[in-house]
């Protein structure tokens, strides 16, 4: 008996250490408040904590009391973050403007090769060499430097 009735406490405490971390049930336990979030320009990424809120304008978003980062980002501008502290029942909060980025994006160019990558330097390369070769008598007659001429085939037998 009293091993079914440990099994079912701690069933009982696994499943309710499930709701409360996976399924953000904390809310019911602890003190909340609802947040309003508005940015300018509007439609911005919104991360609370570190974990994404949604896309401003965020109309009564619930959130537990106490000291938050909020962050606020939106490609062209320069994100904001700040702590902000969160009192029970309803808080308004407005974000600075965001600032327009002054600097332009950085350009994505396509990687110059080095010299030795380049399809003209093997070229080069051959007609070099092949220049040199013919400078120095190869390659007329059979590649042997053209200083000592190549013996005669022997005779065919009986001749």
């Amino acid at each position: 008996m009293l091993k079914k009735y440990v099994s079912l406490v701690l069933t009982v405490t696994c499943l309710f250490s499930v709701l409360l971390t996976d399924l953000n049930w904390a809310f019911l336990i602890m003190e909340s408040a609802t947040v309003t979030i508005s940015t300018k320009p509007g439609e911005a990424d919104v991360y609370i904590d570190g974990n994404f809120a949604g896309t401003s304008a965020i109309k009564g978003k619930r959130i537990s009391v106490g000291k938050h980062i909020i962050r606020v980002e939106k490609e062209g501008y320069i994100p904001w973050e700040g702590e902000i502290e969160i009192v029970a029942g309803e808080n308004v909060i407005d974000i600075p403007p965001l600032q327009i980025k002054t600097e332009p994006e950085p350009l994505v160019t396509k990687k110059q090769k080095s010299w030795y990558e380049k399809w003209w330097i093997y070229g080069l390369g051959a007609v070099v060499a092949g220049s040199l070769a013919a400078l120095s008598g190869g390659g007329g007659n059979g590649g042997n430097g053209g200083s000592t001429p190549l013996p005669s085939p022997p005779s065919p037998p009986g001749n």
